[in-house]
């Protein structure tokens, strides 16, 4: 994601070609294994819900990741385990023991050293802000992921969500402009949406 970015690509062309890559191969994955009928999804609607905000994380990193080293990228999106326990103990009633609200403090209080936000970093606000959101948005579609996995199969979530991004993203294309895509390019791309559905299958996993 970050070499296609370099390349100048927009964002929402990168997004399109993330959710091509990933129904592919999704797809490719269900026909061999002859378990087309999981890509079905048995409840759209929260299936949208879970599509929009992880589609508003992939999108957002796009945008981070043009905007900061790679090293500050993923030194701000680890405050996702400090924003999943918090957002947990909020809808799905999860205790927060006293060590676990120490554990949150100090280990945002760790992120907030490591990032330095007063000090000379070569990233920009965009990009902390925009880091910031995509981990507001994968935190909020881990815990709702939560409740989906006991309805929908693991396919389909992923399926789902490439299929959103795809209407998404080439939808923005149309509307706005589309960049030339050479064969490296399209080949970073296609790892891209490899790595990125093999990572959210084994999360949902």
């Amino acid at each position: 994601m970050k070499l296609a970015g370099e390349a100048i690509l927009p964002s929402y062309q990168i997004l399109g070609f993330l959710g091509l890559f990933m129904a592919l191969f999704a797809g490719l994955g269900a026909v061999v294994t002859k378990q087309t009928a999981l890509l079905r999804p048995q409840n759209p609607r929260a299936q949208f819900i879970r599509a929009c905000l992880s589609m508003g994380s992939n999108f957002l990193n796009v945008i981070a990741l043009q905007h900061l080293p790679l090293t500050l990228f993923y030194v701000t999106v680890f405050t996702a385990p400090m924003f999943i326990a918090l957002l947990a103990a909020f809808f799905l009633r999860e205790h927060l023991t006293l060590p676990k609200i120490i554990a949150i403090i100090v280990g945002f209080a760790g992120v907030v050293i490591a990032v330095n936000p007063f000090g000379t970093n070569g990233g920009d606000w965009i990009g902390f802000v925009a880091a910031t959101g995509s981990t507001i948005c994968y935190a909020s579609s881990s815990v709702w992921l939560r409740r989906m996995t006991q309805s929908e199969s693991i396919l389909s979530i992923a399926f789902f969500t490439a299929c959103v991004e795809i209407v998404t993203g080439f939808g923005c294309m149309l509307l706005f402009h589309a960049a030339p895509v050479s064969t490296m390019l399209l080949l970073t791309l296609a790892s891209m949406g490899f790595f990125c559905l093999t990572g959210n299958m084994l999360n949902f996993w």
